[in-house]
């Protein structure tokens, strides 16, 4: 009624839902027990029969949500355990409960001497206390490499060892000896412990098939074959892991964890805020068990606050976060980051903030919780924006590829079915060096395009002169007659694009792996390379419960009695 919201129709949310519509009059009341609402979106992924037709469901939703503004949706959804995600603006950010009751903003002095509040806080430990960077002495710092050699332990297998730039070749990789129980799930987290896995640690993914994780249900899937064990989604994601396929709520499969926690140095989850805490593997019960583990639980909004019980996706704390209200087009509704904007953002945080948690336990012996909020980390990213508006009032929302402060910078079409290349011009010498590649044409030469503010006053009358010199010209071709002339421009690629880029080709950015199942396939590696050694992913992701035994063999040293007593309790599934 007020704005706009994301939801998405998952199970548990219809399940919230549909009487929420039947009681507005929205659906009749058949809608209750006509379909198996817990399972639709399974189902409907795995193209398995439905009742009803998405389009349908769609159709009702949208019916619904227009009786009601954001802010009840939201605190209804809170209610009723139903994820639904109001389009905030940064207004609406500054003033969400959430941030306030975790005391996520912090103040910083303006120029003029007032103060301002501004991006906060990044994660919290057990007691809810800020975790922010320390500073390392000189007299540390020269421990470096004598502690780096302390924590690596032996080689793993599918180790690449050729060189991938100057210097000698190390076949010892910098998280060699760190062992990680990942009980994470879809993405972030196990983004996160990626990290240290394809840089060397031994990272185990324990998941189960009741459900699977819901990423082993979405596409790509090889050969266009749908099948647990077939998504490059999770492929990519879970490079370099085992899998232990454990139900944690049967009692052996809990004792399994709980081992499994013993043998850890890092323990991270990413379940609905308390379930690891009604699994009985809660922090306090992982303290007991590993004093000096480090555990980190990841969720949308943090494991305090009035809504920390919010479970959702990326796409909803994108969207509560404000990156929707800013992305799309003026005269559109919001649109939102391609994808689940949080999940992208948050583990370059987090795995970092991961790391200086190893360091704190190598220089003290300490363990630590790490509360990691999602929507807390991702607003680094809104951090000018922010400060805008406390400081000024200004408030900005979606102006298309445009920018506020540079002028011109858009997509033009170029020829070919739906070729574009991007350009954008941020200073008057990117301007001059655009006219002199564009050869000069009359329409460039008058006064009111030289200055910046010109330019933001004319863009449309600039984009279509542009437009009409980039209309016969290739998207590469743009490209490279704007680079040359020092301009930033890039071709507007589809992903089918990529796999031909000759820069990423160059950096060797694609690794062909040996999956067990799909069989040879590209994963995407790292945005860096760090000298001495290839970071790239170093095996395939793996099949659902394919390193049971490995596990529980080799990692865990159980006998051959205690895994036949825990396949027959029926815990590996």
């Amino acid at each position: 009624a007020d704005g706009y919201v994301v939801l998405i129709p998952t199970g548990a949310t219809m399940t919230g839902m549909v009487p929420w519509m039947v009681e507005d009059g929205i659906v009749p009341e058949e809608w209750i027990e006509g379909e198996d609402w817990a399972t639709y979106d399974f189902r409907f992924l795995q193209q398995q029969p439905v009742v009803y037709a998405l389009e349908d469901v769609f159709d009702a939703i949208r019916r619904y949500v227009l009786l009601h503004t954001k802010a009840d949706m939201l605190d209804r959804g809170l209610r009723d355990n139903v994820t639904i995600a109001p389009i905030n603006t940064v207004e609406d950010l500054t003033k969400f409960h959430q941030l306030e009751e975790r005391g996520y903003w912090l103040m910083a002095p303006l120029p003029d001497g007032t103060d301002t509040a501004v991006a906060g806080i990044l994660v919290r430990d057990a007691a809810g206390r800020e975790a922010m960077g320390s500073e390392v002495g000189p007299a540390q710092s020269r421990d470096t490499d004598r502690n780096a050699r302390h924590v690596r332990g032996s080689s793993h297998r599918g180790r690449r060892d050729d060189t991938t730039g100057e210097g000698i070749m190390t076949t010892t990789l910098p998280f060699d000896g760190i062992k990680v129980a990942d009980f994470a799930w879809i993405w972030a987290a196990p983004t996160t412990s990626k990290y240290f896995a394809d840089h060397g640690a031994t990272v185990v993914r324990v998941e189960t098939e009741s459900p699977p994780d819901l990423v082993r249900t979405v596409g790509p899937f090889k050969d266009g074959e749908p099948g647990t064990n077939r998504s490059h989604s999770f492929g990519d994601f879970n490079t370099s892991k085992y899998s232990l396929s454990l139900d944690l709520k049967n009692p052996e499969g809990a004792n399994v964890a709980r081992r499994l926690i013993g043998w850890a140095d890092i323990v991270i989850e990413s379940f609905a805020t308390g379930k690891m805490d009604d699994l009985g593997i809660g922090y306090e019960t992982v303290k007991k068990l590993n004093p000096s583990v480090i555990m980190v639980s990841t969720s949308l909004m943090g494991q305090t606050g009035l809504a920390s019980t919010y479970a959702g996706f990326g796409f909803h704390a994108g969207a509560i976060a404000g990156f929707y209200e800013i992305t799309g087009w003026p005269d559109l509704p919001p649109d939102g980051p391609f994808t689940a904007y949080t999940d992208g953002v948050a583990p370059r945080f987090l795995a970092a903030i991961m790391m200086a948690a190893l360091d704190h336990r190598r220089r003290t012996g300490e363990g630590q919780f790490i509360d990691a909020s999602q929507l807390e980390m991702s607003l680094q990213m809104l951090a000018p924006q922010i400060i805008d508006y406390n400081a000024s009032g200004r408030m900005v929302s979606r102006i298309g590829n445009r920018s506020r402060i540079a002028a011109p910078q858009g997509a033009y079409q170029c020829s070919g079915e739906d070729q574009w290349c991007a350009i954008a011009v941020e200073t008057d010498e990117d301007w001059a060096n655009l006219r002199s590649a564009m050869g000069n044409p009359t329409w460039t030469n008058e006064d009111r395009f030289s200055t910046t503010e010109g330019r933001l006053s004319r863009h449309d009358e600039i984009d279509k002169g542009i437009s009409q010199w980039t209309a016969d010209k290739s998207p590469q071709d743009v490209m490279e007659i704007l680079q040359v002339a020092g301009v930033p421009a890039g071709v507007v690629q589809r992903s089918s694009d990529l796999m031909r880029d000759p820069q990423l080709k160059h950096r060797k950015f694609f690794r062909e792996l040996e999956h067990s199942e799909v069989g040879n396939v590209p994963y995407t590696g790292h945005q860096f390379r760090i000298k001495g050694y290839d970071n790239g992913p170093r095996f395939a992701a793996p099949l659902l419960g394919e390193h049971n035994d490995f596990v529980l063999r080799d990692l865990l040293g159980m006998t051959d009695d205690e895994i036949t007593e825990i396949a027959i309790s029926g815990a590996l599934v």
